[in-house]
């Protein structure tokens, strides 16, 4: 496995939705790669962040009617999930431009 693709599974294992095969070939991978595995130690302590978030109840509590259908068919649940994950892409993108503008002042 090549750095790109172990970077593309590491939130889909985080929140448990890889199949094992591709489970153990990206643990394999960041065995190997100290670059990678720190990434992921980056990914699994923002996660693990969120995770102590309540996100039950929105700001935006009356806007949505979560407890009748929800979004597009989504559970309450699977919301949550959606927009845990987007807020961790979200801080990972930014610390990776933040990093390398720091980069390019130096």
């Amino acid at each position: 496995m090549n750095c790109a693709k172990a970077q593309s599974l590491m939130l889909d294992h985080l929140y448990g939705d890889l199949k094992p095969s591709s489970e153990r070939a990206l643990l394999r991978h960041l065995q190997e790669c100290s670059a990678c595995s720190e990434e992921f130690e980056t990914h699994k302590a923002t996660a693990a962040s969120f995770a102590k978030l309540d996100m039950e109840e929105p700001f935006f509590k009356g806007a949505l009617d979560f407890e009748n259908a929800g979004i597009f068919g989504y559970s309450k649940g699977k919301i949550a999930s959606i927009v845990k994950i987007f807020l961790i892409q979200l801080i990972i993108f930014c610390q990776r431009w933040a990093s390398f503008f720091s980069n390019l002042m130096e």
